[in-house]
């Protein structure tokens, strides 16, 4: 798997959007969601990470406007993950991943070996896919596995990409 599947999932949800448990393919379905995009997380302590939220949560409505939907996935418990919520005030999904099931089903990159097995803090790193999900099964139009702690895409890079599913259908990658 290189990120580009869809990979069903069902998560706890803290956040103010879709329904707790949030099921992948049951929100995928929803009538007017035209692409979900998903923004796998490192830790509870990721600065990076916290900054990437506040951004999307301020900016959510320009998403929302061309039919996206965000869930970001953080590898914490569902205590952790209703801390940021509690913190952030987040518009969309925001699943716990605790076991790392998801994390690991979607290969989120990790670096340092065994070391960085151990520690998400030190070894796991971002990861941003976007599904098409006009059609079933849904399929990426956009996958980014970042290399370190603050290699992720932009919002504005986020945003196009769902504003050209409007315009027609972008490559597959």
């Amino acid at each position: 798997m290189s990120g580009t599947d869809f990979i069903d999932f069902e998560l706890p949800n803290a956040g103010a959007w879709g329904p707790n448990p949030f099921a992948l393919s049951n929100v995928a379905a929803q009538e007017g969601i035209r692409a979900l995009v998903l923004l796998f997380q490192r830790d509870h302590y990721c600065v990076a990470c916290r900054e990437q939220v506040q951004t999307f949560a301020d900016r959510y409505t320009e998403l929302t406007d061309h039919g996206a939907h965000v869930a970001s996935i953080l590898p914490e418990s569902e205590d952790r993950v209703a801390s940021w919520q509690e913190r952030y005030d987040l518009p969309f999904a925001l699943l716990a991943d605790k076991d790392k099931e998801v994390c690991d089903a979607y290969e989120q990159p990790r670096r340092f070996g065994l070391i960085g097995q151990m520690h998400d803090m030190v070894g796991l790193m971002p990861l941003t896919v976007i599904f098409d999900t006009r059609n079933a099964p849904p399929h990426a139009v956009f996958v980014h596995k970042g290399e370190s702690p603050g290699d992720r895409p932009n919002f504005e890079r986020i945003l196009k990409t769902v504003a050209d599913l409007e315009e027609g259908e972008p490559a597959t990658v």
